[in-house]
């Protein structure tokens, strides 16, 4: 049983139940690896000020769970990541009120993060403000991946933040995401966006093609080597 601050390692296989919020203090480091199961008692809840390490692997994935008998949508609260190079590997995330959010999550790794069908019908999946993602690549698939699945509604808002630095044959592939306030630049790949997605006072520099093959919603941004079809009227965009 766990309550409180945390760090250290918590080692595979093992089970924890999260009795009250738990916290990862500034500076400290929480590592949880492959095959560990992490149940949350109501409204319990995960803020990371440090550095939260979640290792699991194909075979053998972490678990983020309620502690209730009979799990619902929304039994626990969420993760909250305020810390630097976070990485979240393989992780399998139900019964949430949200998904992760938080803000200066700089150098944070997301991937094979699975919170698709029972959180909270309001949750979003990952929703990080004023950070930075760069630094990734793909040889042969999506330097980054975004999937948002809630209804027809936006499921992954990203605001305040600069992509750059990432390589793939596709640089964002993604439906159902919102870019706010964000500078896409110096990337190399294909931007793929599906389902109703939108920009929204976003910067899409040079060598960024975006192919629309959903409802694209563009306002207040500036999209430098245009976009594959239009779908909905642009807003006080510059396109070209």
């Amino acid at each position: 049983d766990v309550c409180g601050n945390v760090s250290g390692v918590w080692p595979s296989g093992s089970v924890y139940h999260v009795l009250c919020n738990i916290t990862v203090p500034q500076g400290d480091t929480l590592t949880i690896e492959d095959g560990v199961t992490v149940k949350f008692v109501a409204g319990t809840g995960l803020v990371c000020n440090g550095t939260l390490n979640v290792l699991g692997n194909d075979s053998s994935k972490v678990l983020f769970t309620s502690k209730e008998p009979t799990p619902l949508p929304g039994d626990w609260g969420n993760v909250e990541l305020y810390g630097f190079m976070n990485n979240i590997h393989h992780l399998n995330y139900e019964y949430a009120t949200d998904g992760f959010t938080g803000s200066n999550a700089i150098g944070s790794t997301f991937d094979n993060v699975y919170m698709v069908g029972n959180l909270s019908l309001t949750a979003n999946g990952i929703y990080l403000s004023n950070s930075k993602i760069y630094g990734n690549s793909c040889n042969n698939g999506s330097a980054l991946s975004f999937h948002g699945s809630q209804g027809g509604n936006f499921g992954i808002p990203i605001k305040n933040c600069v992509i750059y630095d990432n390589v793939g044959s596709n640089l964002i592939n993604g439906n159902d995401i919102v870019l706010v306030n964000c500078s896409i630049i110096n990337n190399d790949g294909l931007l793929e966006l599906y389902g109703n997605s939108a920009l929204i006072n976003t910067i899409v520099g040079s060598g960024h093609t975006i192919d629309d093959n959903g409802i694209l919603n563009v306002s207040y941004s500036l999209i430098q080597d245009g976009i594959s079809s239009i779908d909905y009227p642009y807003e006080n965009a510059l396109v070209w």
